[in-house]
C-alpha cells in the first residue's frame, strides 16, 4: 500500500470518528488533509500537471476567441445598420414652417423627448437647451428696444412667465400640433389619464405641456443652428410671440409693439426665408430752423 493511499485512509477514519465536535481534533485533521494533498501532488507525474495546466489554458484561450468573435459580430451589425427615422415627423414641420426644410435626422431630435424609447436615436434635450437661449436673447432685445420698458420692469420676471415651458408648450405646441405628432411616454398609465375629468388638469398633471414646451424650444435652436439667426428672428415675431400675448404670458403693455412687429414682418403667412425685417419704425421730422 502507498503512502498516499494510507494517508487517505486515516484522514477518512478520523473525519468518521465522533470526535468531530473537538476543535483540535478538527484542526488535527485540516493538517491531515493538507499533507495528503502535499503527498498526493508529488506523487502525480510533471507530465500530467502540464498536461492539465495547458487543457485549462487551451480551453480560457478558446473562450476568449469565442467571445472576441461574437462582439465584433455584435458591433459591425450595429455599424452595418444605420439608424431609422420616421419621414411623417419631417413631413409635419416642413409643412408647418414651409419653406424650410427639415431632415429626417433633424426632425426626430427635435420631437422625441428623453423618455421615448427612440431618444436612443437621438432627442431634444440640446437643442432645447440652445432654443430657450434663442427664445430669451430675441426677448430681452424686444424688451430693452420697448418704448414702453419702465425701470420697475423686472426683464427677467417677465421672460420667466413668458417663456415658461408650459406656457410654450399650452399655447404654442399645441398651436402647431405637436401633439399628434410628439414621440414620448407619459408617467401615468392609460387607465389613470382616462379616470381624469378635467382634461386640462391631467395633461398639466402627466407633463404634457411641458413635453411640447421642450419640443417649441428645440424647434427654435434646431432652426437657429439650421437656418440662421435672422430665421430664428423671423420665426419668434411671426408664430411664437404672438401666442404667447395671453393671461400668465407677456404683460399688456408690451402687446402693442409685439402686434405691430408681427403685422411688419409679414404676419402669420409670412415666409421665413424672405420675410419682412424688422427695422426702426418711422418718425416724422421737424423742418429745419435754418431753411
Amino acid at each position: 500500500m502507498s503512502a498516499s493511499r494510507r494517508c487517505l485512509q486515516t484522514c477518512y477514519r478520523s473525519l468518521t470518528r465522533p470526535q468531530l465536535a473537538s476543535r483540535k481534533i478538527a484542526n488535527q485533521r485540516l493538517l491531515a488533509v493538507r499533507s495528503y494533498g502535499h503527498a498526493a501532488l508529488q506523487e502525480q507525474p510533471l507530465e500530467a500537471v502540464q498536461s492539465t495546466s495547458g487543457a485549462a489554458r487551451q480551453y480560457q484561450e478558446e473562450g476568449q476567441r469565442s467571445y472576441t468573435r461574437r462582439h465584433d459580430d455584435t458591433r459591425s451589425s450595429r455599424e452595418e445598420r444605420p439608424p431609422q427615422y420616421s419621414q411623417h415627423l419631417a413631413d409635419h414641420l416642413n409643412q408647418l414652417f414651409s419653406p424650410l426644410k427639415f431632415p429626417p435626422e433633424l426632425a426626430h431630435r427635435i420631437l422625441t423627448h428623453g423618455s421615448h424609447v427612440g431618444a436612443r436615436q437621438g432627442h431634444n434635450a440640446g437643442l432645447s437647451f440652445m432654443g430657450r437661449r434663442v427664445l430669451e436673447s430675441y426677448l430681452f432685445l424686444f424688451l430693452n428696444a420697448s418704448a414702453n420698458l419702465k425701470p420697475s420692469h423686472d426683464l427677467d420676471e417677465i421672460a420667466s412667465h413668458t417663456l415658461n415651458t408650459n406656457v410654450l408648450g399650452e399655447f404654442v405646441g399645441s398651436k402647431w400640433g405637436y401633439g399628434n405628432v410628439l414621440q414620448w411616454k407619459p408617467a401615468v398609465s392609460q387607465r389613470e389619464l382616462e379616470a381624469q375629468t378635467d382634461t386640462d388638469k391631467a395633461w398639466k398633471r402627466i407633463g404634457f405641456y411641458k413635453v411640447q414646451g421642450d419640443a417649441v424650444a428645440a424647434t427654435m435652436g434646431a432652426v437657429f443652428s439650421q437656418h440662421g439667426a435672422a430665421v430664428a428672428h423671423r420665426l419668434f415675431h411671426t408664430r411664437v410671440l404672438p401666442r404667447l400675448l395671453v393671461p400668465g404670458g407677456l404683460p399688456n403693455a408690451f402687446h402693442g409693439e409685439a402686434v405691430a412687429l408681427f403685422k411688419r414682418m409679414g404676419g402669420k403667412n409670412a415666409n421665413l426665408l424672405t420675410g419682412g425685417e424688422l427695422r426702426p419704425p418711422h418718425r416724422s421730422q421737424k423742418p429745419s430752423s435754418d431753411h
